[in-house]
């Protein structure tokens, strides 16, 4: 299938169970859209990964064979970077995870390969040696979460907290009777890893008001 790649779609009875995206996302302009068509057409708990020339070495191997160490003067900007055969487009590392974080993703791993020193020193390549000192690239590995996949930051700390309440404190209140009216610190079961809620004990509760 051939498609324009910021404008591809998915029926959402056909979402997919992984998305892999190699060297392709560099060189689309529109980024962010194209970055919210992947995340939407996976499946809540799909992944997602893909990969970039490093986004502080993108000119690694040029700039050591001139200096003898690498350079970088310009960084936060994004720009464009004209090749012998298309034009790929810097952005910053914190541009690409915060916009899929934005998206309702969790970030699963990151990878910042480089060359074996072995291979380096028998591949006769003038500044090879620059690969095995720093990366080129760039691999993150994302997974969609059950709430996310619509554009609202952080959707599942607003639309499952009292639901995710409801539910805890009916399962917390049949065996904490010992506790005597502590706090449960419990987890959301939809919502992300940092989402907490406290549950007061209600037989604890009501006991107190009792004896008031």
């Amino acid at each position: 299938m051939q498609t324009d790649l910021a404008a591809f779609d998915t029926t959402p009875d056909e979402p997919f169970d992984a998305v892999v995206c190699n060297m392709v996302l560099l060189s689309i302009p529109d980024w962010q859209a194209a970055m919210a068509a992947y995340v939407k057409a996976l499946r809540p708990g799909g992944r997602f990964v893909f990969s970039v020339h490093h986004p502080a070495f993108e000119e690694l191997l040029g700039t050591w064979r001139e200096f003898g160490h690498y350079q970088l003067d310009r960084y936060f900007d994004e720009y464009p970077i004209h090749g012998l055969h298309a034009t790929d487009y810097h952005r910053s590392l914190s541009a690409y995870v915060n916009e899929f974080v934005r998206l309702g993703c969790q970030v699963e791993e990151l990878v910042e390969p480089h060359l074996d020193a072995a291979t380096g020193q028998t591949s006769g390549i003038p500044g090879i040696e620059s690969y095995v000192q720093l990366p080129n690239f760039l691999i993150v590995a994302r997974c969609r979460t059950r709430c996310g996949g619509n554009l609202a930051r952080r959707p599942c700390r607003q639309d499952h907290r009292a639901k995710a309440n409801s539910r805890v404190k009916s399962s917390v209140d049949s065996r904490c009777r010992e506790h005597r009216g502590r706090r449960h610190s419990v987890r959301c079961r939809r919502g992300s890893p940092a989402d907490r809620h406290p549950v007061r004990c209600r037989w604890a509760s009501a006991r107190t008001e009792s004896r008031t």
